[in-house]
């Protein structure tokens, strides 16, 4: 079961952490960490809000077989005021979105879409960026976007880890209708060849990733000159930060939903 209070995330010499290693085997970490606070059983019906990848959707199958169904649906299709989920009411036993959320404006309409979509004592996990002070590449690649003159694209790198403080999500999730809350932070370090490997991975990550793409092949150049700094300091090994939450949709007959309480 979720756990009904808030757990802060743990202070950094008490993270869990893995030894370097490649993204792929970087983001299998994650999605990991994403189905254990999910608390997934066989039979469940489960949605992954997905960026496009599909790796969550696809670990999602071994747990819930036999007899689970998984269904997985584009972020993207959630942007708008009006958009909605193309589901019923109550479809979903869980929810999973592996650093979507963050992407999103108004995180609160998506939220609501989740909520809406998930059956009596559902459950949400999610997974979003800790701060960026622990993410290193990405305060190096907001750090070179603002001296090439690309404030907006900067804010755009920061606006992704600005959900680092557990009680902001809280409150989000709480307004959306969620309650019993839960919290943990991993941080995981991946091998890096060169900074042009880890500037493609961010760009593809990223809704500026388009943008900077554009740019011409020298400001390209000038910031992956930007991002070897960062790997020369420690050797080519770069740390990543991440928050998984987990909440509930609360029983029938619950009262105070948000409370965070049992």
């Amino acid at each position: 079961m979720v756990a009904n209070h808030l757990l802060p995330p743990s202070a950094v010499g008490d993270l869990a952490s893995t030894d370097g290693r490649s993204f792929l085997e970087t983001t299998a970490d994650w999605v990991a960490d994403l189905l254990d606070a999910a608390d997934l059983e066989r039979g469940d019906r489960v949605l992954d809000l997905t960026d496009g990848t599909g790796a969550v959707a696809r670990a999602i199958r071994d747990r819930v077989q036999p007899g689970g169904t998984t269904s997985l649906v584009d972020a993207a299709s959630l942007r708008g005021r009006s958009a909605r989920l193309p589901y019923p009411d109550a479809s979903f036993d869980a929810v999973l979105s592996l650093h979507t959320l963050e992407a999103f404006a108004d995180r609160g309409r998506p939220l609501a879409e989740l909520r809406r979509v998930l059956s009596a004592g559902g459950r949400l996990a999610l997974a979003v960026w800790g701060p960026i002070a622990e993410n290193p590449a990405f305060a190096a690649l907001a750090d070179s976007l603002r001296h090439r003159g690309g404030v907006r694209a900067e804010a755009a790198v920061h606006w992704l880890s600005s959900l680092s403080q557990p009680d902001d999500l809280r409150a989000l999730l709480g307004a959306a209708g969620f309650d019993h809350f839960s919290a943990s932070r991993r941080r995981t370090v991946a091998m890096v060849t060169s900074a042009e490997e880890l500037l493609w991975w961010l760009l593809g990550m990223f809704p500026i990733g388009e943008a900077v793409r554009t740019l011409p092949a020298e400001e390209r150049e000038r910031i992956a000159s930007d991002l070897e700094r960062v790997l020369e300091q420690d050797a080519h090994v770069v740390a990543f930060t991440t928050d998984v939450h987990a909440a509930c949709v609360p029983d029938q007959g619950e009262r105070g939903s948000g409370s965070g309480t049992g």
